[in-house]
């Protein structure tokens, strides 16, 4: 898993800040080229809505020329100077436009805030949980500033079923170049390998023998839920990124749904890799 095009969306507040930072230091490793987009969700042409509405985009919205603007400061930031930056400012839904992009080949990862503007989640947050959900490409969500980002130490939740071993042959392959050490770990809420320890050996196997001397610790935690799982391996662990693979899913399916990925996604206080499961 070579990246070569990494994807910011951006809305301009903190927490795309955060995201861009993380970008940064990614593309300083690799030698990747970065994009800031930035996308505005209006529904007509401006001179045609009613003032109510204008209202509601000028408050929750960048007008059209402050974030070409914006964009241009953020690629001429110094803190970029060695870095390849394009911009990018499209109208339209802004998970369909990423899904494009990814499609079209114009991104290998993605990177993004957890949250928006004015905390309304008006870009970010809500999106970026759908994002990680329907594009077939790793998608990192970042929730505070990157500080000294870095990748060394990783965990890798999973429930080491067969279908996730290619998840971590990408997260090796997207490592290498840190070198990081993957840690194992199984939040076990449904008492699979609680009762049969055995079975859990069974499982790790084939993921220890891929890491090979990049393995960690290796973990199987019993709790009732994941979020309490999760808690409970991050106070025991320091972890730079937690990475997981995740099931694609049709729009409509993620609209009435709750899922594992979301509550690490949102509960995690640590980076989060998404990498999806392809089953074609």
């Amino acid at each position: 898993m070579k990246v070569e095009k990494i994807l910011v969306p951006t809305d301009f507040s903190k927490y795309a800040n955060y995201a861009s930072g993380v970008a940064l230091k990614i593309a300083q490793e690799t030698n990747a080229r970065v994009e800031f987009f930035h996308q505005t969700h209006i529904l007509g042409e401006w001179s045609t809505l009613d003032p109510e509405t204008k209202a509601y985009y000028e408050k929750n919205f960048i007008k059209e020329e402050e974030a070409i603007e914006k964009l241009e400061e953020l690629a001429q930031n110094k803190a970029f100077e060695d870095v390849r930056v394009i911009t990018s400012y499209r109208h339209g839904n802004l998970v369909a436009q990423i899904m494009d992009k990814v499609e079209d080949g114009e991104a290998d990862l993605v990177v993004m805030g957890t949250q928006g503007r004015s905390g309304q989640e008006v870009m970010l947050g809500s999106n970026t949980l759908k994002v990680l959900r329907l594009v077939r490409c790793p998608v990192i969500t970042v929730k505070k500033p990157p500080q000294d980002f870095k990748m060394e130490q990783i965990l890798f939740l999973s429930n080491f079923k067969e279908e996730s071993l290619d998840v971590l042959k990408r997260l090796l392959d997207f490592t290498e170049t840190w070198n990081s050490t993957i840690h194992l770990v199984n939040i076990d809420v449904n008492h699979r390998f609680s009762d049969t320890p055995e079975l859990f050996k069974q499982s790790i196997a084939p993921y220890v023998k891929l890491c090979g001397n990049r393995v960690g610790e290796i973990h199987s935690i019993e709790e009732e839920n994941i979020e309490k799982g999760l808690v409970q391996i991050l106070e025991k662990m320091e972890a730079d990124l937690v990475a997981m693979g995740t099931h694609l899913r049709e729009y409509q399916d993620y609209m009435y749904s709750s899922f594992i990925t979301e509550t690490i996604v949102q509960k995690a206080e640590v980076p989060v890799l998404t990498l999806p499961i392809l089953e074609d």
